[in-house]
């Protein structure tokens, strides 16, 4: 129901606007992508790394890792697996956003504009 303070809303968008705004959504959605192909490859490299040190670590000879080593691989191992849940995160909210505001996600996650999409990755949803 329509009241007095409502904006009137046009009837038609101009087929170049409309046009435009398929394009637009169609660059956004090769740069959620790449978001989400970047991740998945950091989770990728992150899988096959954790596995290879667990073989240096059980494997009998000279290939011993010290203390150290494993120390830094495991720490070098955490920021992999955080910096491709920020990359997921920031895929989810720019689709949210510019895509499809229905698609299935936690509440912690759903944002309506950039600026709370910003908030959720600085100080944690």
């Amino acid at each position: 129901m329509a009241t007095e303070a409502d904006p009137p809303r046009p009837t038609a968008i101009h087929p170049g606007v409309r046009l435009f705004l398929w394009v637009s959504k169609l660059i956004t959605l090769i740069g959620i992508l790449s978001l989400m192909v970047a991740a998945c490859t950091l989770l990728a490299f992150g899988a096959i790394e954790t596995g290879r040190y667990v073989i240096l670590l059980v494997s009998p000879g000279d290939a011993q890792l010290t203390n150290r080593q494993m120390f830094l691989a495991s720490i070098k191992l955490v920021d992999l697996v955080l910096l491709a849940t920020v990359l997921q995160v920031v895929a989810f909210g720019l689709y949210s956003l510019f895509i499809d505001r229905g698609i299935p996600a936690p509440m912690w996650l759903r944002t309506s504009d950039f600026d709370g999409l910003r908030a959720c990755l600085r100080m944690g949803c």
